[in-house]
């Protein structure tokens, strides 16, 4: 966990693991989430390390900041903020104090078995005033503890350009063209109709220099495919 972070308008986090970090690339990634809404780029994300050949399972969630409320909407400032924080820690016993207390426990039984008392009265209460000690040196402590800013320990942290690119639209032509060789198959009752008009407004798009709505359009083509496969395998299934 890391923070605080400042937020602003449209800020977009997402959390996976590396069953999409492995065959999608951090660019692919960051080119989708910025073009597609938090709930699409999911299932997207998840289409495509599929169709790349899905090796491990694939967990994906992107939480997108819809707004944020300035410090003068609510009469905060920097100075609000806290710096620090006060926590408390069980101190630990010098293990002289604990082999004092054990000695004079083991001497003070000695001395009791013996009847010798007023020598079994004072290795007592040295016996007491050891555990007292040891008792005062166990009581917690309080602790500074520094406010979370930034990034915790050494990372790794890279920072990737997720700027819509041609390389990340060519990626996305051939994952349709390669659906579209797939659809050909009798096996898959696909609607190819509908697939191709996704795939010729992306051509379009791109024509007319439109990248995000090119990427959208290439999008929605692999969540067509993705999702009539998914349906018809589950009717299969069915029926088995």
């Amino acid at each position: 966990l890391e923070g605080p972070i400042p937020l602003r308008e449209g800020d977009t986090f997402l959390l996976c693991s590396d069953g999409l970090t492995g065959p999608v690339s951090a660019s692919e990634i960051g080119s989708i989430l910025s073009c597609l809404a938090p709930e699409i780029a999911v299932q997207t994300l998840i289409d495509i390390a599929n169709l790349r050949g899905g090796p491990d399972n694939i967990t994906v969630v992107v939480v997108r900041v819809r707004h944020t409320t300035s410090k003068a909407e609510t009469g905060s400032s920097d100075e609000d903020l806290p710096t620090t924080s006060v926590d408390t820690i069980p101190g630990s016993v010098h293990p002289v104090v604990w082999g004092a207390v054990f000695v004079l426990l083991l001497i003070t039984m000695a001395f009791v078995a013996l009847r010798q008392w007023i020598a079994a009265g004072a290795t007592g209460i040295g016996f007491l005033l050891a555990m007292l000690i040891a008792w005062m040196q166990r009581m917690d402590r309080p602790r500074v503890v520094p406010p979370l800013a930034g990034p915790l320990g050494r990372g790794p942290y890279r920072k990737f350009d997720c700027n819509l690119s041609q390389e990340i639209l060519d990626a996305l032509a051939k994952i349709t063209n390669e659906l579209l060789d797939v659809a050909k198959d009798p096996i898959w009752k696909i609607n190819r109709t509908l697939f191709e008009s996704h795939c010729h407004e992306a051509q379009q798009a791109v024509e007319e220099g439109k990248l995000s709505q090119a990427i959208d359009a290439y999008c929605m083509a692999i969540r067509l495919i993705m999702k009539q496969v998914r349906e018809q395998k589950q009717g299969d299934s069915n029926v088995t």
